[in-house]
């Protein structure tokens, strides 16, 4: 993605959460996703030398930073919840549902599966319904997330879904980024799943048109 940035700027006259905070310039802005923040990091290095003052113009990010930021800027409030302390409050859920024979990694795979895939506690009930394991991970998955709503906590799924759906259901919100960012570049699309890749087309317009998406460097 590094290449093809350059050459489209080249030709153009023109915590882990560090996006975009910079001064901005010039117009047409770009932004470009990738999915581990060693890469934005890497083609961040790459484009500064290149680009000088026009590297303001790109704007690096993991995907989870960016819905960081956007949540953010537009007025949520919330710490994120991960790492082992997302594992000691799943677990302290559970122990208050008294369910001691599923394991907190196996639970929190499942919740995070449903999360990417837009399913609902509500639908997942009932695509598991007869499932007595399933429907007690359902009774987890409900529980966790209205202790993480009450005390302010959103995980790293949260991140994603929050922001499809304030991009989904808020057309002032949404024309508002389609106009900031006027290209969008990812790097290795084919990897995205289905949350990340409806944050994608909504940002695209709901077409591929305007983005590029890249599977390889």
């Amino acid at each position: 993605m590094v290449a093809v940035l350059v050459g489209q700027d080249a030709h153009d006259d023109a915590p882990d959460w560090e996006f975009g905070y910079e001064a901005w310039c010039g117009t047409g802005k770009y932004l470009g996703l990738t999915f581990t923040r060693n890469a934005a990091d890497a083609m961040r290095e790459k484009l500064a030398p290149v680009l000088n003052d026009l590297a303001c113009r790109v704007h690096l990010a993991t995907i989870h930073s960016f819905c960081h930021f956007l949540l953010r800027n537009e007025g949520r409030l919330f710490n994120v919840l991960s790492g082992k302390d997302q594992l000691i409050f799943l677990r302290d859920v559970m122990k208050r549902l008294r369910i001691k024979d599923l394991t907190v990694g196996m639970v929190l795979r499942e919740i995070s599966l449903a999360k990417n895939n837009l399913i609902g506690v509500d639908e997942f009930r009932a695509l598991y319904d007869g499932d007595r394991t399933m429907q007690r991970v359902a009774d987890v998955y409900e529980a966790y997330d209205q202790e993480k709503l009450s005390r302010l906590f959103m995980d790293f799924d949260d991140l994603l879904l929050e922001t499809y759906h304030l991009l989904n259901e808020n057309e002032l919100v949404r024309e508002k980024y389609r106009g900031t960012f006027r290209h969008l570049l990812v790097d290795e699309y084919q990897d995205s799943n289905p949350v990340q890749m409806e944050i994608l087309k909504i940002l695209v317009n709901g077409n591929e048109e305007g983005a590029s998406f890249w599977g390889m460097r």
